[in-house]
């Protein structure tokens, strides 16, 4: 069994974007994670930036994370973002670990959105 340990960072929907905002409050603009053997040893990594679709990097999460708009610009949106990290994943049975609630509730949110289509199904 591979354990995946995953950590997000999210930047505020745009005040603009009153209709998306009733659905996502934040988009997730870097997807960040290790994979863990069986003896939770690291075997590799991922990391991506990830445009967002709905606003411009704000300041306070460029403090906060060190994450600009130039690191984004130019950057796979979500949807592309996410099928990588799927593909990363593999298909080797997994068990994912997130550093909080905040980032389950933010996927979940994001995939509704923008993957309606995706299956995601989460055991607690």
């Amino acid at each position: 069994m591979k354990h995946i340990v995953v950590d997000l960072e999210m930047n505020p929907v745009a005040k603009e974007q009153r209709e998306i905002r009733r659905k996502l409050n934040g988009e997730i603009i870097e997807i960040g994670a290790v994979r863990l053997n069986e003896n939770f040893e690291q075997e590799d990594e991922f990391q991506c930036y990830v445009c967002p679709e709905y606003g411009m990097v704000k300041k306070h999460i460029t403090e906060l994370t060190g994450i600009t708009q130039e690191k984004v610009a130019g950057r796979p949106a979500f949807s592309e973002s996410f099928h990588a990290f799927v593909a990363w994943i593999g298909e080797a049975e997994t068990k994912i670990y997130s550093w909080s609630m905040s980032d389950i509730k933010q996927l979940r949110k994001e995939c509704r959105l923008k993957l309606p289509d995706f299956d995601v199904s989460w055991l607690d």
